[in-house]
């Protein structure tokens, strides 16, 4: 299952999402040259502080970092409306996420208690190193029963070991954030085979 809306919104009462995407905060969509001390920046979604590093870029890899090189305002929003409306949804769900790029929104996940988070990007070292590097700064708060694992994943790929993660269980919850752009890829890489790996599917 997708889940995009569940009802059309008009233009005017959606202005003040269109506007994360806009002019406003171009800003926002922040380089790996502006990173703060030691390559760390900080996000505070709804109170929860998260200190984000972003991808160096690779100018040895063919593919590069893949826009890991930046946070991505979909990654912002989709994280903070977990927070908002989807927290009963993720406390002790298994959840994946899919282009995750920094991290955030499995980050929030953690925080929010899903009893497994799987944090999944194309398999560049870069990428893949850096996502790694942001779940062991931010999925460390004491007292949660959480788990979070980061696997490198292409899509078409056998999708075996993120069902192994899961106890060869389907995921409660699937989310992505601003990684269907680029339409050839969609059509050749998301296959029939993700649709048994996941019950419910938010997608910005």
């Amino acid at each position: 299952m997708i889940k995009l809306s569940d009802t059309q919104i008009e233009d005017q009462e959606y202005e003040g999402i269109k506007d994360l995407f806009g002019e406003g905060v171009a800003s926002r969509i922040i380089g790996s040259q502006d990173a703060l001390d030691e390559g760390f920046r900080e996000e505070v979604i709804c109170g929860e502080r998260f200190l984000i590093r972003l991808a160096e870029t690779d100018r040895n890899s063919e593919r590069k970092s893949l826009f890991a090189t930046y946070l991505w305002n979909g990654s912002m929003v989709l994280a903070n409306y977990l927070f908002e409306e989807l927290r009963s949804t993720i406390q002790s769900s298994s959840v994946i996420e899919f282009g995750s790029g920094a991290g955030l929104p499995s980050m929030a996940c953690y925080r929010l208690g899903a009893k497994l988070v799987c944090v999944t990007d194309y398999p560049s070292p870069c990428v893949i190193t850096n996502l790694t590097i942001n779940i062991s700064k931010n999925c460390l708060k004491a007292g949660l029963d959480s788990m979070a694992i980061v696997i490198p994943y292409k899509w078409a790929d056998d999708v075996t070991p993120l069902l192994i993660a899961n106890n060869q269980n389907q995921y409660d919850v699937a989310i992505a954030s601003e990684c269907l752009w680029r339409h050839e890829e969609v059509r050749y890489g998301w296959g029939e085979k993700h649709n048994n790996l996941f019950d419910v599917f938010f997608l910005i």
